[in-house]
């Protein structure tokens, strides 16, 4: 198994997926990027519910997340 990679644009958070299953997410708020945390199984920011889609994307994607990249106005993904 390998280690996946999302986004939640709605919350602007990435999410990593090792092999164990358990979610690891990272926030960009307010000019901040939060430390990572491993998030609770109920989380909707970590695991997306029918209003949150999570969006796949690639390892450079989530490293840099934050210092190169943010979600911007309508959930676009914009430069720093």
């Amino acid at each position: 198994m390998e280690i996946s990679y999302y986004a939640n644009d709605w919350e602007s958070a990435v999410i990593k997926v090792p092999e164990n299953g358990k979610r690891i997410v990272k926030f960009f708020l307010d000019g901040i990027l939060e430390s990572e945390f491993e998030a609770h199984p109920d989380s909707k920011v970590a695991y997306g519910s029918q209003e949150i889609d999570l969006i796949k994307i690639t390892e450079e994607e989530y490293n840099s997340f934050g210092k190169t990249w943010k979600f911007g106005k309508g959930f676009k993904k914009v430069k720093i």
